[in-house]
């Protein structure tokens, strides 16, 4: 029994060590005997520890815990060539105070503390699902590409999590440009998109950000959104956006039911894309609005032959009395939306071409 491990309800990431060993890396969970957040590494063959990192935050009478992480290959991203190998440099997790880690693998140096998640009373927003990485896509400077790591804030396995209350923290989505160094990045080095919606369709506001003038990336603020709406699952990639669902529960420990929107934003701003990628809501579109009878938070799923598939959790539910409207125009919030079992973005990916090689 390990006293630095507690409950790990995130998962592992099964990843080539640049030693050339296998290993699990996965965050120490939550209720430890230690309290602290940590990452494990261990190796698969022998189930030996290979390293442990201790963040050194969380105490019996603040305990902390580490989530689920996610390993990047970041070969040449932090400046010299670009020369990916297949094997895991940094693994990127957070934890219930809001703080984003980096964590070299290759080393046993300690954590470096990329962000600190706060609302805007300084409340610590607590981080559970594993963050995205993908490498910066921008202008360079200095030949250092770092990359960018996005992830949003909440938690729903404590005891009053499905109960908001007005001293829960508001929760907000991040996209942060990592460059590699042991500087922490600021919130004044964000940029803050603001939400609006009618019910259906989720808006943002269009503010650029500059990284050329040394800005870090953006945040998407929830708190303007139904009272509780967090992020519990992971952004994906598709076509070049991101994308991500919140989860809002209407209340009540006998109400299971739940509420959120699928958003869709840009890599580089948090302004949203749903315009861009064929669906008719508008410039800034960033959001359907997606209700479920079961406390489950909205799902993404992509396929071969389409970007995107955002399922109604509602599968059973009759459909709507029709619209006319819908007649005329399909692609209308309402028609795509509204008892809806499945929405598919108009845009095919996956493999369109190859070479036969004999």
């Amino acid at each position: 029994d390990d006293p630095d491990l507690g409950l790990t309800i995130g998962k592992a990431s099964i990843v080539k060590l640049q030693t050339g060993e296998w290993a699990a890396v996965f965050g120490n969970g939550y209720n430890s005997e230690t309290h602290r957040a940590m990452l494990f590494v261990v190796n698969l063959e022998t189930g030996e520890i290979i390293r442990k990192y201790d963040t050194n935050v969380g105490t019996p009478s603040q305990p902390n815990g580490l989530g689920t992480p996610t390993v990047a290959d970041t070969e040449g991203l932090f400046g010299g060539t670009l020369a990916a190998d297949s094997k895991g440099n940094f693994a990127y997790a957070g934890d219930l105070y809001g703080n984003m880690w980096r964590f070299d693998l290759s080393t046993s140096a300690p954590p470096v503390r990329l962000f600190t998640a706060t609302d805007a009373n300084g409340r610590a927003q607590p981080i559970v699902s594993a963050p995205a990485v993908q490498a910066y896509a921008g202008p360079v400077i200095s030949g250092n590409r770092g990359l960018m790591v996005y992830f949003g804030t909440g938690r729903f396995f404590v005891v009053g999590d499905n109960e908001p209350k007005p001293t829960d923290p508001g929760h907000a989505f991040y996209g942060i440009r990592d460059l590699g160094n042991s500087s922490a990045v600021l919130r004044s080095q964000l940029v803050r998109q603001t939400i609006n919606d009618n019910g259906v369709v989720r808006t943002t506001s269009e503010n650029r950000v500059d990284y050329a003038a040394g800005q870090r990336g953006f945040w998407i603020d929830l708190s303007s959104g139904f009272t509780g709406e967090r992020v519990l699952t992971s952004a994906v990639f598709r076509f070049g956006q991101v994308f991500f669902g919140t989860y809002a529960p209407l209340g009540g420990s006998c109400n299971p039911s739940s509420r959120g929107f699928i958003m869709s934003v840009s890599p580089f701003s948090g302004i949203g894309t749903l315009q861009a990628l064929g669906v008719n809501v508008g410039s800034g579109g960033a959001g359907l609005y997606v209700q479920s009878s079961s406390p489950v938070p909205p799902t993404i799923l992509s396929t071969p032959r389409y970007l995107l598939a955002l399922t109604q959790i509602n599968p059973g539910e009759p459909p709507p009395p029709p619209n006319p409207a819908c007649q005329v125009n399909p692609n209308l919030p309402e028609c795509v939306v509204r008892g809806a079992s499945k929405i598919t973005i108009p845009r095919v990916s996956g493999r369109l071409s190859w070479k036969q090689l004999r």
